[in-house]
């Protein structure tokens, strides 16, 4: 975990247009490092984030591979695809990653499968949330959030 003289280890997943906005900023921030970038495109796997995201070469290949994206050591998943997909959530969950979306999953019921599933996995891996933008619902999918309810 990052500490105050030590930027946040981040992962962009997604790389889209409002991913390349998050790679541009994390590239340019010094508060973040940017460890690694997802994507859903062939044509995008293998080429420098900088280049996706129209800033120059900044070192970060994006990937297809989930498993590789997944090894890496950071500290929270800026997660920003088209649409949720809780399979690869809690995956990034149980590999102790925080996780920051802001899609999908909008006030989901306490008891709700999908809930469930991930407040399992923040407590089986251990991060200390996974929070959803404009939802009520973040706090109740860790049990250590610390995120407002």
């Amino acid at each position: 975990m990052a500490t105050s003289s030590q930027p946040v280890r981040v992962i962009q997943w997604a790389t889209g247009k409002i991913g390349q906005i998050s790679i541009r900023h994390f590239a340019s921030n010094p508060m973040f490092e940017l460890k690694g970038v997802y994507t859903t495109s062939a044509d995008k796997d293998g080429v420098d984030a900088g280049i996706i995201a129209g800033i120059g070469p900044i070192g970060v290949a994006a990937t297809t591979d989930k498993a590789a994206i997944l090894a890496l050591d950071a500290d929270c998943v800026n997660y920003l695809p088209l649409a949720v997909d809780v399979d690869d959530l809690e995956s990034l969950l149980r590999s102790g990653k925080n996780v920051v979306t802001a899609v999908g999953l909008t006030f989901p019921p306490p008891d709700d499968e999908r809930t469930v599933r991930l407040r399992t996995a923040c407590e089986a891996g251990g991060p200390r949330c996974m929070a959803a933008a404009f939802t009520r619902a973040s706090s109740a999918t860790s049990s250590r959030s610390s995120a407002p309810g």
